[in-house]
């Protein structure tokens, strides 16, 4: 009889936070958590309110049910409060682990959920706690903020000076890798942009004419980012132009796109037209912004778990 009761007065309690919000009036709350906690939400108070109403009836009516010695609709309660249970975890971590601040109207509702579970039994009670901890136990492992894109220039063994202003000029190669050569020594012959040189692995004795060397990189941040996109071959150039970032994989499209935008060709500003018709093209979110990747099939290396190149 408790739970009804209890039913019945958490249907009344959001039922008239619902009504007061449609009429704009003053809501229920006790402190300045409340509107803290709206402003970080998706959706508007009346969702989660009229949610917690049907909530309330649903368990209101199911409990009406379960007096009649059903065992059907007693299972249907405790499913029902179980759920309520755990929703009420969600919303309590939330407050605690990302806002830092409690809405008092939200711990009301959750006293009537806890009052629920409690007056249907010690074991539904027993079963409701373990829900709500494991919620909370989980939140507090999680990472909210988003992490720290490093640069990639971080990678970087070093870079040539250039005169043209063709964009930032990004070539992942690997030392053993001969397609990776071949293209660096086009880039010797001659070459007019500005190119940073990012290994996919520590660098033994190599040399280039010009080369600017960093005081430190790590090869890590380039598999990463080569990771992030799927690729596991090299060479691989990125070029950065305005907010996107065009990637040419395999020597055939680099060596195209270099030649027609970086020697004493007609500068090409678009890599797609650069690269020519007969390549394929695939688009998907990189973490340095809007991406396209261009490919060429052959002519590349694999990169293999130990980070050294193997030449298909």
């Amino acid at each position: 009889m408790l739970n009804i009761i209890f039913a019945f007065l958490g249907s009344v309690l959001t039922g008239t936070q619902t009504i007061l919000i449609v009429m704009n009036k003053e809501a229920i709350c006790f402190n300045d958590g409340c509107s803290v906690v709206e402003s970080l939400t998706k959706v508007p108070p009346f969702f989660f309110n009229v949610v917690g109403f049907l909530y309330f009836l649903t368990i209101l009516y199911v409990l009406v049910k379960a007096r009649k010695g059903s065992d059907g609709w007693r299972q249907v309660a405790s499913l029902l409060l179980l759920g309520g249970m755990a929703a009420e975890g969600v919303l309590v971590a939330f407050q605690h682990f990302i806002v830092e601040i409690f809405c008092s109207y939200c711990l009301i509702v959750f006293c009537f959920v806890i009052a629920l579970n409690l007056f249907a039994g010690i074991k539904q009670f027993l079963r409701s706690v373990a829900a709500f901890v494991a919620v909370l136990v989980a939140f507090s492992v999680l990472q909210f903020s988003a992490p720290q894109i490093k640069p990639i220039s971080l990678g970087s063994y070093g870079s040539i000076a250039g005169e043209r202003s063709q964009g930032k000029l990004v070539l992942f190669f690997s030392e053993t890798c001969v397609h990776c050569e071949e293209v660096i020594e086009g880039l010797r012959e001659n070459n007019s942009c500005q190119i940073e040189f990012n290994p996919i692995g520590p660098i033994t004795d190599w040399q280039f004419e010009g080369l600017e060397k960093s005081k430190s990189y790590d090869p890590a941040h380039n598999l990463k980012f080569l990771a992030n996109l799927g690729i596991n071959v090299v060479p691989v150039l990125a070029v950065y132009e305005n907010d996107s970032v065009s990637v040419l994989k395999g020597k055939i499209a680099i060596k195209d796109y270099l030649t027609k935008n970086c020697s004493g060709s007609e500068v090409i500003t678009d890599a797609q037209s650069a690269i020519g018709q007969s390549s394929s093209q695939e688009s998907f979110s990189a973490p340095d912004g809007q991406t396209d990747l261009f490919t060429d099939e052959e002519e590349n290396c694999g990169i293999p778990d130990s980070s050294s190149a193997d030449c298909d």
